[in-house]
């Protein structure tokens, strides 16, 4: 990570001018087993089992994991990172930092779209533009006020003030570029029916049971090594490591950490696993008629043991958190910040106080998993203890994803990815007033001084300035309790032997173009 901060320092704040080089997304982890089967025929078709139906084929609106994993092999980014976490081209070839808030960028010339259309400034500065616009995913891009086109090849982007992501947040899959003419033609189609640059092209999207996807011949940086790419949708956890025992997969994301073991012990298939950038916690809607008191949030904060969910549902494989920022990431307040802990009596005054000594009903809705759900278990029983009796409302992704963006649920039990690598990605994102509902602020959490906070590491080149104010707004939000920070996560994949050159990326967004798959 001190690599990596000095190599985004240094190509900021020396306004240099980067050379051409590769494309794609960070790979970290294993890269695979090879063994005796690199003389097998290869497959032409990888198939792989996902937990959950796509939200949005569009990148300017599909976010959720759910929908990455897939999109992310169908469009490409402005930057890239490589596998040490260094920023590299990608659809841009080279950029030269003009001044603290403006960079220009010099597009590749050698780029096609799926329908064969060429890839031009225009395209790049219309899709940043509509990122900066968009309801769903404008924190992540949003510290721009304009792209603007130079001519055919070249596009400046103006800050609204100097940001030490403003580089590395362009490698995020909601900053793809999209073709402007289609778009524009048709906005609600490409929602379903995708067209992007990347190494592969949509083909289908059956709702509820899979997407495929066909290798572009004319990817600019080579057709990938698979033709053909499967997602398969398969709710259950013990359902998909079936699966995959039984080869009607090749892989499975959402590994269930119960499921380690199974996959540890068969010879036929291989682990991946890696520190994660995930921080899952609770959002406490702060508009609730209940929930508006602070005291039932801070008692609800107070009820929870967060060890006994690692222990008993991630079989040890997670860290309780102490921040919405992963300690991995730029900008983390410091492993000396305070950690909620249980205390039930604490919890129980709060309550009384607020008017509940006889105790309260709330709900917790959540999105059908089974690694949720039992989560989710806990939470209601460790809840009980202080009197608050707990449903369970279990949703579909879909349904899930509307209702929290519209404020509809009380609590939500939620995770959210670290994708950028830094603190003003959780922080603006989950936080700042600005962004309430579809944007990520779904506790719809409102403080002028937390958003002065956020705001005040967000528009610095300095890193420890961005830290000591993460660490101030950690005080205010550790008192208002807009969420309860729970854990860290492990990221875990689970594949076959024949599954070869797969690289993790540690926010879950697989690029798959180098896999191969043998007979």
């Amino acid at each position: 990570m001190k690599r990596f901060l000095c190599l985004l320092l240094a190509t900021i704040m020396t306004l240099s001018l980067v050379a051409c080089g590769g494309g794609g997304n960070e790979n970290t982890g294993n890269s695979g087993s090879t063994g005796d089967i690199s003389n097998a025929e290869t497959s032409d078709t990888l198939t792989i089992a996902v937990s959950t139906d796509m939200t949005s084929m569009d990148p300017h609106v599909g976010k959720e994991i759910a929908a990455v994993v897939v999109t992310n092999n169908i469009f490409a980014t402005l930057l890239a990172k490589d596998e040490n976490g260094e920023i590299i081209p990608y659809v841009a070839e080279s950029w030269e930092q003009v001044d603290d808030v403006t960079i220009d960028f010099k597009i590749r010339e050698d780029i096609t779209f799926h329908d064969g259309s060429p890839c031009t400034a225009e395209d790049v500065a219309y899709s940043l533009n509509r990122a900066i616009n968009s309801a769903y995913v404008s924190y992540i891009i949003d510290y721009a006020s304009e792209a603007e086109v130079l001519d055919e090849y070249n596009v400046r982007l103006h800050l609204k003030a100097p940001f030490l992501g403003a580089l590395i947040n362009l490698t995020v899959p909601f900053t793809a570029i999209v073709p402007k003419d289609i778009v524009e033609s048709d906005p609600d189609g490409f929602l379903e029916h995708p067209i992007g640059c990347g190494p592969y092209e949509f083909v289908e999207w059956s709702h509820g049971n899979y997407c495929t996807l066909k290798a572009y011949d004319d990817y600019f940086l080579g057709k990938a090594k698979t033709e053909n790419i499967t997602f398969r949708i398969i709710p259950e956890a013990s359902q998909r490591t079936i699966a995959l025992e039984n080869g009607e997969v090749d892989m499975i994301y959402d590994l269930a950490v119960n499921d380690i073991p199974i996959i540890e012990s068969n010879p036929d298939l291989q682990l991946y696993q890696n520190e994660s950038v995930t921080t899952w916690y609770l959002a406490l809607n702060c508009q609730d008629p209940i929930l508006s008191d602070v005291r039932v949030r801070q008692a609800i904060a107070k009820a929870i043991n967060v060890q006994e969910i690692i222990d008993s549902v991630l079989y040890g494989a997670g860290t309780p958190a102490n921040s919405l920022i992963p300690p991995s990431c730029i900008g983390y307040p410091g492993d000396d910040m305070p950690y909620y802990e249980q205390d039930i009596e604490g919890a129980k005054e709060l309550l009384a106080e607020a008017g509940y000594a006889d105790g309260l009903q709330l709900e917790l809705a959540f999105q059908e998993d089974a690694t949720r759900a039992a989560v989710c278990q806990i939470l209601q029983n460790q809840l009980s203890q202080i009197g608050i009796d707990l449903s369970l409302n279990i949703c579909d992704g879909s349904t899930y994803t509307f209702r929290a963006n519209e404020g509809e649920f009380q609590m939500m039990f939620h995770f959210w990815i670290c994708a950028a690598g830094h603190g003003d990605y959780q922080q603006y994102s989950l936080l700042h007033s600005s962004q309430q509902g579809a944007a990520g602020n779904r506790s719809f959490y409102s403080n002028p001084e937390a958003d002065e906070y956020i705001m005040n590491a967000r528009q610095t080149m300095d890193e420890e300035v961005a830290r000591e104010n993460y660490r101030k707004l950690e005080a205010i939000v550790d008192e208002e309790v807009p969420c309860v920070e729970l854990l860290y996560t492990t990221l875990n994949v689970g594949a076959t032997k024949n599954v070869v050159d797969f690289q993790m990326d540690r926010a879950g967004y697989h690029n798959l173009e180098t896999v191969v798959v043998y007979e």
